[in-house]
C-alpha cells in the first residue's frame, strides 16, 4: 500500500483504476510518479523483502543470526507476534541495482533460509514514498491495530538481546 499522508486512499484507487486499464507495472509507476511530481532522475530502486518461514522452522533468535542478506546496503527486524499467534519472519528493505529481478532473487533467497518459494515476497520499487513508508514499517511505524504485537516484539527482542532492527 502508498502511503502518503491524506493521499494513501487516492493512490489505492489511482493503482486499481490503472491496473484494470491493462497498463504495465511501469507505466503505473510512471503515473503515480506524475501523481505525486516525483523526480526519476534521483531515485533509487529497492526490495521489500518479506520471509515468512513455515512455523517451528526458526525461533526470532536463529531467523535474527541467519539474517545475512546478500546485499551490500540493507535494513531488517525481525517479528513473531501476529494477529494468528507466533510466527517468526523478517522484513527488510534492500538497495538494489535496475537489472535485480524477483525471479532470480527469490529462488536464492528460499536457498539461503531453506525454505520454500511462496514463503518469500519480493517487491522492488523506485518511489521515494514507498521505500520511506517500508522503512518506517521496519522500525517499528505500523497501523493502531499492530501496536500491542510491535511492543510485544520489541519485549521479545530486548529479552533476547536481539537489536529491534539491523542496519548494513
Amino acid at each position: 500500500m502508498y502511503i502518503v499522508g491524506n493521499k494513501q486512499v487516492e493512490i489505492e484507487r489511482t493503482k486499481a483504476a490503472l491496473e484494470l486499464g491493462g497498463l504495465t507495472k511501469e507505466e503505473i509507476d510512471a503515473e503515480i510518479d506524475k501523481w505525486l511530481c516525483v523526480d526519476n532522475s534521483k531515485k533509487s530502486l529497492f526490495a521489500w523483502i518479506g520471509i515468512n518461514p513455515p512455523v517451528g522452522k526458526y525461533t526470532i533468535e536463529k531467523l535474527f543470526k541467519e539474517c545475512k542478506l546478500p546485499y551490500e546496503h540493507y535494513i531488517f527486524c525481525v517479528e513473531q507476534h501476529t494477529a494468528h499467534g507466533i510466527r517468526p519472519h523478517i522484513h527488510a528493505l534492500a538497495e538494489v541495482n535496475k537489472d535485480t529481478r524477483p525471479s532470480r532473487e527469490i529462488p536464492k533467497l528460499a536457498k539461503m533460509f531453506d525454505v520454500s518459494l511462496n514463503v518469500i515476497e519480493y517487491k522492488i520499487s523506485k518511489h521515494p514514498v514507498v521505500n520511506d513508508a517500508r522503512r518506517a514499517y521496519i522500525l517499528g511505524n505500523k497501523s493502531k491495530e499492530k501496536q500491542e504485537n510491535v511492543l510485544k516484539d520489541k519485549e521479545t527482542r530486548h529479552a533476547l538481546n536481539i537489536p529491534d532492527y539491523y542496519e548494513h
